[in-house]
């Protein structure tokens, strides 16, 4: 197969990994994929970016095909809370997503930088996954059910390279 024609194939496959999802009353917030040229002829799918408008606790991101690590980075992050919040904060869980069986996770990590401007970035990084799809799925907001998140730019990244 000629580098173009898989060049080609890998775009129609990023543009039908186009989700959009509503959770808890939120707008919908799309996601896409990024395909990066690998090699000579070679392409695949290793990031993909998004953003997160007015979600809450409990929502769940697009799913990811992933083997052994995964970097989830959420940069300018704000909250629906009216009021001054001195330690604003967001639950991120990474979780493999099994099929007919309950999801497993691999932890949480609390990302608290990204509410400092809008290019501070928080990170969070899982390493020695298995094999599959991944998902993350926000927690506490603020320590609270009740708040929503926004966050101007999200990236997952499933290369350890950079």
């Amino acid at each position: 197969m000629s580098a173009r024609r898989g060049l080609v194939k890998a775009r129609i496959a990023a543009v039908s990994g186009i989700t959009a999802t509503a959770c808890l009353g939120g707008t919908p917030a799309a996601s896409a994929v990024s395909p990066t040229l690998i090699g000579e002829g070679k392409v695949t799918v290793l990031n993909w970016s998004s953003h997160l408008n007015s979600v809450g606790p409990g929502f769940q991101s697009r799913r990811w095909d992933d083997v052994s690590y995964t970097e989830i980075r959420f940069t300018g992050c704000d909250t629906s809370w009216l009021y001054p919040v001195f330690d604003e904060s967001a639950e991120v869980e990474l979780r493999q997503d099994i099929s007919l069986q309950p999801d497993r996770s691999w932890g949480t990590k609390t990302a608290k930088n990204c509410f400092e401007s809008s290019s501070s970035v928080s990170a969070g990084e899982w390493n020695g996954l298995a094999s599959g799809s991944y998902f993350f799925q926000i927690g506490l907001v603020n320590s609270s059910y009740d708040h929503t998140l926004s966050v101007d730019h999200v990236a997952v990244d499933t290369t350890h390279a950079d």
